[in-house]
């Protein structure tokens, strides 16, 4: 499952990983997941890079309705439901970057099935000026996260 984001850089390397991990056999499926975020579909950006890359069309899921993380699991398992029946899932791989991963997690924790176990994965987005920017903001949002109670108090 590869988590949508505004930033063209951020996305690419998020498909980029994503590509790899099913191309080594690690996944036999990836789903995109983020809808219309400032003018642009998330998840259908990042189908179209796959596609480019050499994904079979049959392996992509899209989820292309959620605007935030935690929408982005929620859309996400009924997209899984409807595709393969939760029950069938023992596992997924979340791919983000490294200064949204530890959010996903914890997002994913308070609403994946318990069955389900999951994993997360870096992409290799280089750590920059932008990067540190990201990260003040990133802390900001888990703190507004586990105030609304979308997030685990822990992983």
């Amino acid at each position: 499952m590869v988590f949508g984001c505004p930033g063209a850089k951020h996305r690419k390397a998020r498909v980029l990983k994503a590509v790899a991990l099913y191309k080594q056999g690690v996944g036999s499926k990836i789903l995109f997941s983020g809808g219309n975020v400032k003018g642009v579909c998330e998840a259908i950006e990042m189908k179209k890079d796959a596609l480019q890359l050499g994904v079979s069309e049959k392996d992509i899921l899209i989820e292309e309705t959620s605007l935030n993380t935690c929408e982005n699991i929620i859309a996400s398992l009924i997209v899984i439901e409807r595709a393969f029946h939760l029950a069938n899932i023992k596992s997924i791989l979340l791919v983000s970057d490294e200064a949204y991963l530890q959010r996903v997690l914890l997002t994913a924790k308070k609403y994946m099935p318990s069955f389900i176990h999951f994993h997360g994965v870096k992409s290799s987005y280089t750590i920059e000026k932008e990067t540190e920017e990201n990260l003040v903001i990133e802390a900001k949002k888990l703190v507004a996260y586990a105030k609304k109670g979308y997030i685990a108090d822990e992983i």
